[in-house]
């Protein structure tokens, strides 16, 4: 073998060992040790069932299946077969990371073979929350909460000040001098709104606790909360022009940080009817009418409609649009199967909302002062935002602190990006005629992705 061979086998590393020296990820084969972890420590049955989807969400990352195929209700014999990504995530979420180390360390992946091999590579390393901290000076942690906090904290002070502002129009129905500076037809709407927004709250709040046996207190309480904070969504998505938002704040958030859920008076079980009713409005994806309604009153106006044939023509087209969707996926789910539907929708969805308060029952989340306190600084700064904005007008927006809670914002943030930088070369350089223009780019924009979203699919999700 001549020298320069020998020098460019070297170079490429054609003499490094892998089987011996090199250290890796061991993959799929480490599902085995997370199935012995998890029936050692009594995590799960051998027959228990977990949802597959095709991909699993912590926080704001999508982790898809080894194929991306949807396995539908696994149990272990039939996710070692599959080797399904998605059943391992939640039986290693359930395990937890200390009984997934110490069961690595049982197998022996800490250490070398013992098989007399030459120049075997010794660090062979089993992460635990002991060598990130080691490592990194970081505490292990299933995600960033830092952001998600602040964003609580902000969105509740946010949200009450908003809600304190419009307190007249929500009890106007039972103190009516405090419409006294409007014309009669607003002060009909207003007091017809209220009586019908107390009676539907009423009733919601009858139900959750005669029907489905949450604690009366907390079920006020929670719903008081949710009301508050609803009303301040309202605001920030109508202002800050989003089509949606997924809120990671709620009063179960708060008790959770602060008191934790595993005291007598603040148990889990005394929230669970309420955390279903919670989940169905906010956990997933939401849009608001309120901006729809804000532009409708303005065709109201152009259009010159009387009231009562304004609010039917409002209902009528609520009616009709529930009506239709309802229906058209019961016809969908009987004739094609409710497995065969969007897996997250009807399947993943109400799944993991059921299996997260088994969970919290089960094993209820102590109190977390590291969120009580993050929760707190975005309270205290949306405050000092809210305050000093009336005095130092180039303070940054108060609902930018609120759309940390919004984990969509990281898919939202390019598109405001080109509305506030469109928004601020037309003004500076531009006019009317310039904008009128600028128009049919971000109609462009538009079309371009929904022609994306026809050839791709829901691929572009990932």
């Amino acid at each position: 073998m001549t020298t320069d061979t020998f020098k460019r086998i070297s170079d490429e590393e054609g003499w490094f060992n892998r089987a011996i020296n090199g250290t890796y990820p061991p993959g799929s084969t480490f599902k085995i040790v997370t199935a012995c972890a998890a029936l050692r420590a009594r995590a799960i049955t051998p027959t228990e069932q977990f949802t597959c989807n095709g991909f699993y969400q912590v926080g704001n990352r999508l982790f898809d299946c080894h194929d991306r195929h949807a396995h539908g209700q696994v149990e272990l014999i039939k996710a070692l077969t599959l080797s399904c990504n998605v059943y391992f995530y939640q039986v290693g979420l359930e395990t937890g990371v200390d009984a997934l180390a110490e069961e690595a360390r049982r197998f022996h992946l800490d250490r070398r073979t013992g098989i007399e091999l030459p120049a075997e590579h010794p660090n062979t390393i089993v992460p635990d929350p002991a060598w990130k901290k080691k490592r990194d000076d970081t505490n292990w942690n299933p995600g960033d909460t830092a952001n998600m906090s602040i964003g609580q904290g902000a969105l509740i002070v946010f949200a009450s000040v908003v809600f304190w502002k419009c307190r007249k129009y929500i009890f106007c129905g039972f103190r009516p001098g405090l419409l006294k500076d409007l014309e009669p037809g607003e002060q009909r709407e207003l007091k017809l709104s209220s009586y019908l927004f107390a009676a539907a709250s009423t009733g919601l709040i009858l139900m959750l606790w005669l029907s489905l046996g949450a604690n009366p207190f907390y079920t006020m309480f929670s719903f008081f909360v949710i009301l508050v904070i609803s009303i301040g969504l309202v605001r920030a998505v109508t202002e800050g022009g989003l089509l949606g938002f997924q809120a990671f704040a709620s009063p179960f958030h708060f008790i959770r940080a602060f008191f934790g859920l595993n005291q007598s008076w603040c148990s889990t079980t005394l929230f669970a009817p309420v955390l279903v009713f919670y989940s169905i409005l906010f956990l997933d994806i939401k849009t608001f009418i309120a901006p729809a309604m804000a532009n409708s009153l303005k065709l109201r106006d152009d259009f010159k409609m009387s009231r009562s044939t304004f609010h039917l023509a409002i209902f009528l087209a609520i009616a009709a649009a529930a009506v239709t969707a309802v229906a058209a996926a019961i016809m969908m789910s009987y004739k094609s199967g409710g497995d065969s539907m969007q897996g997250w929708f009807y399947v993943g969805f109400p799944r993991s909302t059921l299996d997260t308060i088994r969970t919290m029952v089960k094993d209820a989340p102590a109190a977390s002062p590291s969120c009580a306190w993050w929760i707190t600084g975005g309270a205290t700064g949306m405050g000092l935002l809210l305050y000093l904005r009336q005095f130092i007008f180039w303070l940054p927006h108060p609902i930018g602190l609120i759309m940390l809670v919004n984990p969509l914002m990281v898919s939202y943030w390019f598109s405001i990006f080109l509305g506030w930088l469109f928004n601020l070369l037309i003004t500076r350089y531009g006019n009317k005629n310039t904008y009128q223009k600028a128009t049919h780019f971000f109609i462009g924009l538009i079309a371009g992705e929904l022609f994306m979203i026809i050839i791709f699919g829901g691929s572009l999700n990932r």
